[in-house]
């Protein structure tokens, strides 16, 4: 892969970690601003049926393999960069922490190859 098609790629990956934060926030905010914070309500919504249960554990399994990945990368990533991994994976989502982690890694890779 040529260094230019990378820097693409690096550019679109952290246009997908914008949009992975934008976007699944909106429906969080419209349910915080008819819910506000309520705990239980939240926990019943998420365990309501089997489709949410589905998305849910989808979700988290996702959010398991970009900590191992993140972990994989860890002598290679700045503690910035991998910090921003975690927590963008853990308080956002999956949609930020991948994009996010893919970028770090894909601006990495030509300055490990020495280009």
């Amino acid at each position: 892969m040529t260094l230019a098609l990378q820097a693409r790629y690096a550019k679109v990956y952290l246009a997908l970690a914008v949009v992975g934060f934008i976007v699944p926030f909106i429906p969080f905010v419209e349910w915080l601003l008819m819910y506000g914070i309520a705990p239980q309500i939240f926990w019943t919504q998420l365990t309501d049926n089997h489709i949410s249960m589905f998305a849910w554990l989808d979700v988290v399994i996702a959010a398991l393999v970009v900590y191992c990945v993140t972990f994989q990368w860890r002598q290679q990533l700045s503690h910035r960069a991998l910090l921003s991994v975690i927590l963008s994976t853990s308080l956002i989502g999956v949609s930020c922490g991948l994009p996010l982690l893919l970028y770090f890694i894909s601006a990495k890779i030509p300055k490990a190859q020495g280009l």
